[in-house]
């Protein structure tokens, strides 16, 4: 998904060099009720695994498609953080801020990764998890916004 950059109703070709930009992705897992423990215990681990990626375009290259060239500027790992649970499911987030190292298109992507069914509890193991994550997308600076285009 590519990001786009909005400056006083304006979509601009690019994003500016050193604008501050937060990217948060959170989606919410089912917990098996006999197992949680909601007070002064851990958090519960995430059965979907995501990982985001923060891309940059620096050239386009003629009769290429742009989400072909594409590099890593930041990405978040496999482990989410656990921001609310309770004893039937539990919301995960994941986090990129950061300010933009050049002018450049930059695209969000999200991996996902089949669990490994050996790291599962027997419970969990025969379960089928279905995530619908929420993207959220912040820019710092007032009268400008980002939006996901394709």
């Amino acid at each position: 998904m590519l990001v786009h950059f909005e400056k006083d109703g304006k979509i601009l070709d690019k994003i500016p060099k050193g604008k501050k930009i937060r990217i948060r992705v959170r989606w919410r897992e089912g917990v098996e009720w006999s197992t949680a423990i909601v007070e002064g215990e851990t958090a519960p681990k995430a059965k979907a695994k995501l990982n985001l990626l923060f891309l940059l375009n620096e050239k386009t290259l003629p009769g290429r498609k742009i989400g072909d060239q594409f590099s890593v500027v930041k990405e978040t790992g496999n482990d989410p953080f656990c921001i609310f649970r309770s004893k039937t499911f539990a919301v995960f987030e994941h986090l990129i801020e950061l300010d933009c190292p050049i002018d450049g298109n930059y695209s969000l992507a999200i991996e996902g990764k089949v669990p490994n069914r050996k790291d599962l509890s027997p419970l969990d193991s025969h379960k089928v998890t279905e995530v619908f994550p929420e993207i959220t997308l912040e820019s710092f600076e007032q009268g400008t916004r980002l939006k996901i285009g394709y």
